[in-house]
């Protein structure tokens, strides 16, 4: 429940910076594992999920306890080596899992920024994603995706950033639109 982001169309980050509680420890992660029965995918949301230095342990207890066979997890690609090693520790350690990272790009450019309201960031997508491209060579069980939300202040550049998709990063796995809610 923290994210480095304040984008235009998200309806989380006034909660998360206003939450007292935190969140939920390993332990308590465990439990709620345990007590669950076998599953097949898994979704980490956030904010931006790799904020957690512990998210290879996460997606490891539920792979341990609960047999999941994929996992997805967003990111907004603004911590590329967070990334890179997460990922490669997780592909790692659970080498039966099909692992999805799902890029978010909601413009192109000075738009993606304005878009995340932080400058650099779309240029932190490309690094993200040409670190990750190396690791598609090295794991069968390992797809990278795009995740753009449809809102108003991205809806015009919709096609244009298909387009750049196609384009520039023509190794993905996937592309998912997601309408922002509200």
């Amino acid at each position: 429940s923290r994210c480095n982001l304040r984008c235009k169309m998200c309806f989380y980050w006034e909660p998360i910076e206003n939450s007292s509680r935190g969140e939920i420890s390993l332990d308590e992660i465990e439990k709620i594992s345990q007590s669950m029965p076998n599953f097949t995918w898994l979704l980490i949301g956030g904010g931006e999920p790799f904020i957690r230095k512990d998210l290879p342990e996460i997606v490891k207890i539920f792979y341990d306890n609960n047999n999941i066979k994929n996992v997805s997890i967003p990111t907004n690609a603004t911590y590329p080596d967070a990334v890179l090693a997460a990922t490669e520790r997780i592909l790692a350690e659970c080498p039966k899992l099909f692992f999805n990272l799902d890029i978010s790009l909601n413009g192109l450019h000075e738009d993606h920024d304005e878009v995340c309201m932080v400058d650099g960031v779309f240029e932190k997508v490309e690094i993200t994603y040409q670190k990750v491209l190396q690791m598609k060579k090295k794991y069968n069980n390992f797809g990278v995706g795009f995740n753009i939300t449809c809102s108003n202040d991205s809806q015009d550049n919709l096609l244009d950033v298909l387009e750049y998709i196609k384009d520039n990063f023509s190794k993905i796995d996937n592309v998912a639109i997601s309408l922002v809610r509200g």
